[in-house]
């Protein structure tokens, strides 16, 4: 996916801010770091990153931005705690769930496990 400078200098901007704070900066502090006057600048900036998929919002709330490559991360720790077996498959279900099946050798048997993670 192409990005434009500015784009990337925005997503290295929020990656660091959330890895700092442990949370979102808000519109004004997005607008303060890159010297825009504008709030409506820097939504249109958000609204275009998370058109190419690289951020999520919550509408009509503060700070509740979310760089998707941080679900994915999630996502991995996921698959790396399921040592024990060998992932079959990741899924992800309408409602938001993330499902994963494996396999466990046994010195009998294969054991088949499922095991979903619901968001919330």
């Amino acid at each position: 996916m192409i990005l434009t400078k500015r784009q990337k200098e925005m997503m290295d901007y929020l990656d660091g801010y959330i890895a700092e704070h442990g949370y979102a900066p808000t519109l004004e502090e997005i607008g303060a770091h890159f010297a825009l006057s504008s709030l409506a600048t820097v939504h249109k900036h958000l609204t275009n990153l998370e058109d190419k998929g690289l951020i999520k919002r919550k509408w009509n709330h503060s700070r509740a931005l979310e760089l998707v490559s941080q679900k994915k991360k999630a996502q991995s720790r996921m698959q790396r705690s399921l040592v024990s077996g060998v992932i079959i498959m990741i899924s992800l279900k309408k409602d938001g769930a993330k499902c994963a099946t494996w396999f466990t050798p046994c010195r009998t048997r294969n054991i088949l496990f499922s095991a979903c993670i619901s968001p919330g």
